[in-house]
Parts: structure tokens; sequence; C-alpha cells
């Protein structure tokens, strides 16, 4: 049976949990539980990972754009972000209209 409790010595309020015995020291304590703990953890090892990759993504058609991956050799490089570091297109380094935004 599960049941909430306000405020034991040491334990923050928001805290709750079912209460049992401690089989350590034999006293009540609050306790959750392994199978309600790993789900939690796991949407936010996902949700983590997914904003991580989305940064990292974004990180490498930035450096395309800005013409420092530039080896069709490469991993990470994008030929359509690419092309647009070349003279003349919107990123050029030497003659841009958008790079002194960055």
């Amino acid at each position: 049976a599960e049941s909430k409790c306000v405020v034991d010595s040491g334990v923050r309020p928001q805290f709750y949990g079912v209460i049992r015995q401690s089989p350590v020291t034999n006293q009540q304590e609050r306790y959750y539980p392994a199978y309600k703990r790993v789900p939690k953890f796991m949407v936010g090892l996902s949700v983590s990972l997914a904003l991580l990759s989305l940064v990292f993504a974004m990180m490498i058609c930035s450096l395309n754009m800005q013409g420092y991956i530039h080896s069709n050799e490469s991993i990470l490089y994008i030929a359509y972000f690419n092309n647009l570091s070349k003279s003349g297109q919107i990123f050029d380094q030497n003659h841009s209209r958008v790079m002194w935004i960055m």
C-alpha cells in the first residue's frame, strides 16, 4: 500500500514513495521502487540524447555552411550546405550579405 508522507527529517517535502521497513536499520523509511524510477530515467535519457543529436546535426550543418568542412571524403560533408559557402552564395566568407550576423 502506497501512502504519501508529508515531512520527515532530512527528506524533501516533494519526495513521495512507499513506506517500508529498512532491511538495514529496521526503521521506517520512504522508498521509491526501481520499477517506477527506471522509466523516468529512460525518458530523461532519451530526451537528452535526442536533443544532443539535434545540436550535433546543427553544428555539422553550420560548419558546412561556413566552409570549414570542404572535402567530399569527410563523413561530415554535406554538399548542399557546403555549396552555400562558395563564392557568390549567401554564406560567401569574402563578400557575404549574411556573414556579418555571425
